[in-house]
């Protein structure tokens, strides 16, 4: 049965059939003229795109599919700090960057990525990169901002901020979200342990907030940022 939003109790609730997703133009043609490509990698699920520490060969632009970034892998305790989707550009995010500073692996079949060269008469591909640092420094200040909150309000607000990154809109203030997103991948982003977690996603279901799993989820933005600002305030 296909859940469906119900305005009247601002509850994920069933049933009526939804829209099917809609298919994207590739990112890198929209971003980014052809000239200003580079050689195309496609990933499978686990394979690592750089690792943190390593010396810089590229900005990567995500045409498909789902990176995780993650760091303290030197010191033994690796932390997806963000995700990056079609759009986003991982890797060196300035043309002075001498080593990646985290470490990106794909999440998902079939992880498409374009290198960016960022040498001399790349304007496009700096402006890009440029955009995409500012970006990434507004999201890891925000989560910086929110580690004193308690862990629902944090897993609320990952799920509302990835819904309005990646997800799509399949009715009033609906969105569907269909990401390979692990209670594993979610417990690095919001820095608390799995099982707290775990518990956090459990208890925003029964509060009609977000449906579903495995990767496949319905969720209520607005509600969902709503409910992490009360929970911070109790």
């Amino acid at each position: 049965m296909t859940l469906a939003y119900d305005a009247t109790t601002t509850r994920v609730a069933a049933p009526q059939e939804l829209p099917p997703p809609q298919a994207q133009p590739a990112a890198e043609a929209l971003l980014l003229p052809q000239h200003d490509l580079g050689r195309g990698i496609t990933l499978s699920a686990g394979e690592t795109l750089y690792r943190e520490g390593d010396e810089v060969e590229s900005a990567y632009l995500v045409a498909s599919g789902l990176l995780a970034l993650a760091v303290g892998s030197g010191r033994g305790r690796e932390r997806v700090v963000d995700l990056a989707g079609p759009g986003d550009v991982v890797g060196a995010l300035s043309g002075h960057q001498v080593r990646y500073l985290d470490t990106a692996t794909a999440l998902g079949p079939d992880t498409r990525v374009v290198a960016v060269p960022l040498g001399p008469g790349s304007d496009a591909a700096r402006d890009l990169v440029d955009r995409a640092a500012a970006r990434r420094l507004e999201r890891l200040t925000e989560q910086l901002e929110e580690e004193g909150a308690p862990v629902a309000a944090r897993v609320a607000t990952a799920f509302a901020r990835l819904a309005e990154r990646f997800g799509q809109e399949v009715a009033d203030g609906m969105v569907r979200l269909t990401l390979p997103l692990t209670h594993d991948t979610l417990a690095g982003l919001v820095g608390a342990a799995r099982e707290t977690t775990s518990a956090a996603v459990q208890q925003l279901r029964r509060a009609g907030l977000i449906a579903g799993t495995r990767g496949r989820y319905l969720v209520l933005p607005r509600a969902l940022r709503a409910f992490a600002q009360e929970s911070s305030l109790n």
